[in-house]
């Protein structure tokens, strides 16, 4: 449906259903920019290789721009895989990693990117665990993830 439609959606909320009007808008252009304009990550793969993250791990990761370093507050120059979404009953949200934070290694291998991120948790053990140098508005730390399944 076009922006600035008002539509109705029913609600089930409190054990009974209810209707809400809602006016559409427009997709915000930053989301566009975080899902680099087409909806996948620049590197070949992309939605495969973060659908095997997400599964095992619990996060979905993109490339990080200028604009998005901006936009979480990160120190310019930082160079990792942003994190695009975290499954909240996931290992990696129960130690505190959330959107917008940035991997920069995992293990010892240093990223620059969600490819490299992604090829290196490709190659570790995840039942054993990794460990991960995230960095975020809040400061950088090591955490350490395991794969659940």
């Amino acid at each position: 449906m076009p922006p600035k439609t008002e539509i109705t959606l029913t609600v089930f909320r409190d054990g009974k259903t209810q209707d809400v009007k809602v006016n559409l808008g427009e997709q915000p252009e930053d989301l566009a920019v975080a899902r680099n304009r087409n909806g996948r990550d620049s590197a070949s793969g992309g939605d495969q290789a973060n659908a095997d993250v997400k599964s095992k791990i619990g996060l979905t990761l993109g490339d990080l721009t200028d604009e998005l370093a901006e936009k979480f507050g990160l120190d310019k120059g930082v160079k990792g895989a942003l994190i695009r979404e975290v499954d909240p009953k996931s290992a990696v949200a129960r130690e505190g990693i959330r959107p917008g934070d940035v991997i920069t290694e995992v293990g010892k291998t240093a990223v620059s990117n969600a490819k490299e991120a992604r090829d290196a948790l490709a190659k570790a053990d995840l039942t054993k665990g990794v460990r991960l140098y995230v960095v975020s508005r809040e400061g950088a730390r090591f955490v350490f993830v395991q794969s659940e399944k």
